[in-house]
């Protein structure tokens, strides 16, 4: 059932197929692109892949659902220190790498506030 906080979304006709090829039982995932963004269709398709592989990296920490937002917001402030320095160092793997843990832990974040309704 979906969530009334969530906005439901059109299917738009250009999608993006994002697959991490290392493992074998990977599910695919499509992520549908909307005309007016299209032109960063690659910049999306990288950085998803940059997500999904710092969750594959940091897996064995577990799932999130006995945490809490604030003590992931601590954590999201440190992955932004860590972001301003690859960026001040000019290594661009960092930033990426960096970039998706920052974004990793604003899904963590929202996952939780989700789940609790909060």
């Amino acid at each position: 059932m979906a969530s009334p906080l969530i906005p439901r979304f059109e299917p738009i006709d250009d999608a993006v197929d994002v697959r991490l090829p290392e493992n074998p039982p990977n599910q695919p995932l499509t992520i549908e692109i909307p005309s007016e963004v299209l032109q960063y269709r690659e910049d999306i398709r990288r950085f998803v892949d940059a997500m999904v592989y710092k969750l594959k990296v940091h897996h064995r920490k577990g799932r999130w659902e006995d945490l809490t937002a604030e003590s992931q917001i601590a954590n999201l402030k440190g992955e932004v220190t860590e972001l301003e320095e690859a960026v001040k160092n000019g290594n661009l793997v960092e930033v990426m790498l960096e970039a998706a843990d920052v974004a990793n832990y604003g899904l963590i974040i929202a996952s939780i506030v989700m789940e609790r309704g909060k």
